[in-house]
C-alpha cells in the first residue's frame, strides 16, 4: 500500500487494525512461548511501519516505541522461560537496536545510548557463551559503533574512542573467522 498515491490513511488504518489484533492475541497468549515469539516479531514489524527506518514509515515514532515495548515485553517473557532461546535473544538485540535508532532520530541521545548499551550488554552476555560466534561479534560491533557515535554527539570523546576501538578489535576477530 505504501507505493500507492494517497495511501497514508490506508496504511494508518492497517497499522491500527493490526495493533488491535495483536493486542487481543497477546492478552490470550498465556504460556504459548512460540506464539509470544511470533507476536513479538509482528509488533516489531508494526513498529517499523509506524516509525522505524526508511522513508516509508508513518512518522509515528512514539507509536513505534510503544509497539517495540510490547515486543520487548513478549521477548523478555520468552527469555525468562527459555534463557537459551538463541533466536529470541537475537530478536531482542535487533529490537534494542531499533529502539536506539528511533530515540536517536527523535533527538533523545541519552535514551539512544541507554538502548544501545543494553544491546551491547546482551551481545556481550551471549559472547560469553559463544566467544567466537561471528554473528554475535557483528552485533557487538554494530552496538559499539552506534554507541560510539552517540557518545561523540554528547561530547564524550573518550567514551566514543573506547567504543570505536573495541569495535575495531572485534572486527579483526570477525575478519579472522570470515576472511571473505
Amino acid at each position: 500500500a505504501r507505493d500507492l498515491p494517497g495511501s497514508l490513511r490506508v496504511r494508518q488504518l492497517i497499522a491500527r487494525t493490526g495493533l488491535e489484533y495483536l493486542d487481543k492475541l497477546s492478552r490470550s497468549a498465556g504460556s504459548d512461548w512460540d506464539l509470544k515469539r511470533e507476536l513479538a516479531t509482528a509488533y516489531m514489524r508494526i513498529g517499523e511501519v509506524q516509525g522505524g527506518q526508511g522513508n516509508s514509515n508513518l512518522g509515528d515514532a512514539a507509536g513505534a516505541l510503544e509497539s517495540f515495548r510490547h515486543a520487548e515485553h513478549l521477548l523478555d517473557s520468552v527469555l525468562s522461560h527459555s534463557p537459551g532461546d538463541r533466536k529470541a535473544a537475537e530478536d531482542r538485540m535487533t529490537l534494542t537496536h531499533r529502539v536506539s535508532n528511533v530515540h536517536r532520530r527523535m533527538g533523545q541521545i541519552q535514551a539512544a545510548i541507554d538502548a544501545g548499551s543494553d544491546g551491547l550488554h546482551r551481545a556481550n552476555t551471549l559472547l560469553q557463551r559463544f566467544p567466537d560466534d561471528p554473528d554475535l561479534l557483528q552485533y557487538a560491533i554494530v552496538f559499539h559503533i552506534d554507541v560510539g557515535r552517540l557518545r561523540q554527539q554528547t561530547g564524550d570523546l573518550n567514551g566514543a574512542a573506547r567504543d570505536v576501538g573495541e569495535s575495531i578489535t572485534l572486527l579483526q576477530k570477525v575478519l579472522a573467522a570470515r576472511p571473505e
